[in-house]
């Protein structure tokens, strides 16, 4: 039976995540992976400019689960006007990818 060992990148990486976790306030980390969202729909939308169908590929499927996953984290009982317009934003963002993946 072989063991396999974490690399070094590797476990530096899940301290990193660990770290930011739990050092981070949750709007923080609301805010980061906004901007990881944003960052990998800038990178799909280049992607197809250089037709580079596995990258546009990779980055649309996560920004996918990015937006997804803010949706699914809203307060719609407590947030009011802003949880609704942002779950009606996030809805048009993660239709607007997937239809993307699939044309």
């Amino acid at each position: 039976m072989k063991m396999y060992r974490k690399s070094a990148l590797e476990q530096y990486s899940s301290i990193d995540i660990e770290t930011k976790t739990s050092t981070y306030s949750p709007q923080q980390l609301i805010s980061l992976l906004f901007d990881k969202g944003c960052l990998l729909i800038r990178q799909s939308v280049e992607s197809l400019k250089s037709d580079d169908k596995d990258t546009f590929n990779d980055s649309t499927t996560h920004a996918l689960q990015i937006i997804l996953s803010l949706r699914g984290v809203l307060d719609m009982d407590g947030g009011g006007e802003l949880a609704k317009s942002l779950y009606e934003s996030y809805t048009a963002i993660a239709a607007s990818l997937f239809k993307a993946k699939t044309d």
